[in-house]
């Protein structure tokens, strides 16, 4: 009876390692790179990743409480409604640099990013 229960613990651990590799082999490009691709347009080069990639991880480890991919998920929504709006193309990272502007640096807590969005997103409409 144990050398069966070693057996399978042991088959149980093969198969998570092999989740865990084809899932590291399978992974994309990082979110930051994504958003520097769509606003350039180009293949971005590693400074300018690392520009996204460094505003991104301080809005969400300082000021929001959104995940990464959460608060890239607004800030997409937000370019779209300006732009449905008329107002113009704000890429994202403007968009991070105004939402980063909006909350102080000495905030003692997270917030809700989202809602500052929709806050810029009428300060930019009503000019």
């Amino acid at each position: 009876m144990p050398r069966l229960v070693a057996i399978a613990v042991c088959v149980v651990a093969l198969g998570l390692g092999a989740t865990a590799a084809a899932s590291a082999r399978t992974q994309g490009p990082s979110i930051p790179y994504k958003m520097a691709t769509i606003d350039c347009k180009c293949s971005p080069s590693a400074a300018k990743v690392t520009t996204y990639r460094r505003l991104l991880t301080k809005l969400v480890t300082r000021k929001c409480k959104e995940t990464k991919l959460k608060l890239a998920n607004e800030l997409a929504n937000t370019q779209h409604v300006i732009a449905h709006d008329g107002f113009g193309h704000y890429s994202y990272l403007r968009l991070m640099r105004l939402l980063d502007r909006s909350i102080p640096n000495t905030i003692g807590y997270r917030q809700r990013c989202s809602g500052v969005l929709a806050a810029l997103i009428v300060l930019i409409e009503k000019g």
